[in-house]
């Protein structure tokens, strides 16, 4: 859930918010999640490696609405049981 999504990440410094979408009909998990840091540096060292949450493989990217993470340190995160996954494309 929301808080392993959270602590995963607060492995790699202050996070100011994790959040999992999930679908509002069903409340089942879209795939996406997002995370923003404090700091520049933690986003910036999150996007240096694989990641994998429990059985979940995690593909971090930044932001889609910047090409960098900005002065919050936004990132995204989708997730699935058979490999990273582009986090702009639920499944």
């Amino acid at each position: 859930g929301d808080g392993d999504f959270r602590a995963y990440f607060e492995q790699f410094g202050a996070v100011s918010e994790a959040i999992i979408r999930t679908n509002r009909t069903t409340g089942q998990s879209t795939g996406l999640g997002f995370v923003t840091f404090v700091t520049e540096d933690s986003a910036r060292a999150v996007l240096l490696r694989r990641h994998q949450i429990g059985t979940k493989y995690v593909d971090v990217k930044v932001d889609a609405k910047s090409s960098e993470p900005d002065e919050s340190g936004g990132a995204g995160a989708g997730y699935g049981d058979d490999g990273p996954r582009d986090a702009a494309t639920p499944w």
